[in-house]
Formats: C-alpha cells, structure tokens, sequence
C-alpha cells in the first residue's frame, strides 16, 4: 500500500473523531484525491485509445503492401497483427497486480 493510501485509510478509519475542521480538511483532501485518480484514469483511456489508432494504421499500412514487400521486411501475412503490436484480435489480460 502506498504512504497515500494508508494515510487515507487510516484518516476514514478516525474520521469520527476529527474536528470539525479537521473533517473539513480531510474532505478537501478526499475531493483532491478523487480528482487525481478520475485524472489519471482519462489519461490511461487517452492513451490506449491513441495506441490502438496507430496500430489499427500500422495494421493497414502493412496489409496493403504485397506480398514480396512483406517478405522483404521479414513479415508473414499471417502474422501483420503482432508484427504491428497487436495481439491477433484476442482480448489480453491486464497484468497481474499483487
């Protein structure tokens, strides 16, 4: 658990027994905390959707070139998806996070 995360659960553990302008301030702390997360969560889904663009391009870019092209390059057609990051159109698995 990161040193924000325990500070954050032990503040909701206490937040009982805060002040009340000690629960204020955990309150801002809380909102800019949510904040934060929602904005790192829309640059994630930025970001993989501007990889999938490109290597939905990539994909295309290889597909149009001919066969001779693609043995020039080391690429069989058959193998265009990973060969431009992509997985074959299967779903992957997040990362298993401990």
């Amino acid at each position: 658990m990161r040193r924000t995360d325990q500070d954050l659960h032990l503040l909701l553990r206490y937040y009982q027994n805060l002040t009340p302008e000690q629960q204020v301030g955990a309150n801002r702390l809380l909102v800019r905390r949510a904040q934060a997360e929602r904005l790192e969560l829309i640059k994630s889904l930025f970001r993989a959707v501007v990889s999938w663009f490109r290597r939905r391009a990539a994909v295309a870019q290889l597909r149009a070139l001919d066969d001779r092209m693609l043995k020039d390059i080391g690429i069989e057609r058959d193998r265009i998806e990973a060969a431009a990051g992509g997985n074959g159109g299967h779903r992957r698995r997040p990362p298993h996070r401990h």
